[in-house]
């Protein structure tokens, strides 16, 4: 299941903003598990998430 997130100033209140992050923290964890990665590291979670959301604007989806 995809997710998408809206980060623009105003556009989702904090909560939304933690339960979204916490959701895509989740998905990765799952998807690491499936590829037998085993838990991943926040440090390597962070950089995917900042990746693929530079990816993401890059591509004018955000």
């Amino acid at each position: 299941m995809k997710y998408k997130v809206n980060l623009e100033q105003g556009k989702m209140s904090e909560s939304q903003v933690r339960d979204a992050i916490e959701k895509a923290t989740q998905r990765a964890r799952n998807i690491a598990a499936q590829k037998g990665e085993g838990d991943v590291s926040h440090e390597k979670m962070r950089e995917k998430i900042i990746s693929h959301a530079e990816r993401d604007k890059k591509d004018g989806k955000i």
